[in-house]
């Protein structure tokens, strides 16, 4: 089987409601804030984590939980950081045709409400890594972390009030900071600026990250677990990898009110997947349920020139934000980089029949590359409901 690679960018800005069933979770300690007489507790690091380093804070998971508070499983998106959220739940979803040998061809993974995918890569066709395994986790780094004040991302990292921070808390913060930077796993996919250019990450001398970010997170997930994806929309697994790369910057123009974020999706198979299996007719959508502070006043639209699905209130205030003094904003989805197909044109061969070839003027950014005879697609649809619709799922 070929391996097939799908990239897809997006940005998460602030300046269509989906819907599947709710799913209970098990709740989860990540963090036990007992009486301490002499030593803190050991936070538990890489399995939730936020981008935060800007105006904008967004919580996500290892296994493709995205923009949820882990703590409450409420909205976790919030804008202007440490007021009010502006997304409840966010995620990628994929569909297609799946020619595999399997009768069921038509196959829909990725993440809403719930997760059809698991921590871990794909190490060979059929084989997750062990989800117990500590490289399996996301990893976090930021350009500053040795000398930043990290006091309030703690208290945001614990969702816990700034002033209950303590400074053994913060410097934990920091070690994993340090973790993450010295076992990047740039062998996986990660990305890193290879300064002393001998093709291996060193992280002595090598810096991770991408796009001259200040703050990047990078983890990968798959879908070979069949209960997750039987719980998500009743199919079967694909046996794509999912690398997830998160990246923000500390910064007070528009840059500083976004978070970028970026899918590779590389089609690994399951363990039966023949050789020549193939996945045809494939969709993507960027999936979201907004909920711009009082969720009960909330508008969406889109775009179609800019690729650009958004939210905003239909009013000029909002009971949430009214809390702050703050006029409520407006908050969309960016599609900057889509799938690239084939751009084709007529032209003779040298016996005169007509055959398709690639146009050679034609351009396409691929791994923020640019490469010829290709496009990038745009945003194709865009489609929302209301709560209270007789429309669901299927």
């Amino acid at each position: 089987m070929k391996k097939i690679i799908f990239l897809l960018t997006a940005a998460l800005l602030v300046a269509g409601i989906l819907a599947a069933p709710a799913v209970a979770r098990e709740p989860k300690t990540f963090y036990n804030r007992v009486a301490k007489i002499a030593q803190e507790d050991e936070i538990v690091f890489g399995n939730h984590a936020l981008i935060n380093i800007n105006n904008m804070s967004m919580w996500f998971k290892d296994d493709g939980y995205s923009a949820g508070n882990p703590y409450t499983d409420n909205s976790g998106v919030t804008y202007p950081r440490s007021t009010d959220q502006v997304i409840y739940r966010d995620g990628l979803v994929w569909g297609g045709k799946v020619l595999d040998g399997d009768p069921q061809e038509l196959r829909v993974g990725g993440s809403t409400y719930a997760q059809g995918t698991v921590p871990g890569r794909i190490i060979e066709k059929g084989v997750p890594m062990d989800e117990d395994d500590p490289a399996v986790r996301i990893y976090r780094v930021r350009r500053d972390y040795k000398t930043a004040d990290l006091r309030l991302e703690t208290s945001e990292y614990l969702n816990i009030g700034l002033s209950e921070v303590t400074d053994g808390e913060v410097e934990q913060l920091r070690a994993q900071y340090e973790k993450d930077w010295q076992e990047w796993p740039a062998e996986w996919g990660a990305p890193y600026y290879d300064n002393d250019g001998d093709g291996q990450y060193n992280p002595a001398v090598d810096e991770p990250g991408v796009a001259n970010a200040d703050q990047v997170a990078w983890y990968v997930v798959n879908d070979l677990d069949e209960g997750a994806t039987g719980v998500l929309y009743g199919a079967k697994p694909i046996g794509i990898e999912e690398q997830i790369l998160i990246w923000a910057y500390a910064r007070t123009d528009a840059l500083g009110d976004a978070i970028f974020k970026k899918y590779t999706l590389i089609y690994k198979g399951h363990a039966d997947t023949p050789d020549d299996a193939r996945i045809v007719d494939m969709y993507f959508s960027q999936w979201s349920d907004p909920d711009l502070g009082d969720y009960g006043d909330d508008f969406v639209g889109s775009d179609i020139d800019l690729s650009l699905g958004y939210v905003y209130n239909s009013s000029e205030s909002d009971s949430h934000y009214d809390s702050f003094d703050l006029a409520p904003p407006a908050a969309g989805y960016d599609f900057l980089q889509g799938p690239i197909v084939p751009v084709l044109i007529e032209a003779e061969d040298e016996e005169g029949n007509v055959v398709m070839v690639p146009d050679e003027s034609a351009e396409a950014i691929f791994n923020f590359k640019k490469i010829t005879g290709y496009k990038n697609l745009p945003m194709t649809a865009f489609v929302y409901f209301a709560a209270g619709s007789a429309i669901d799922d299927p």
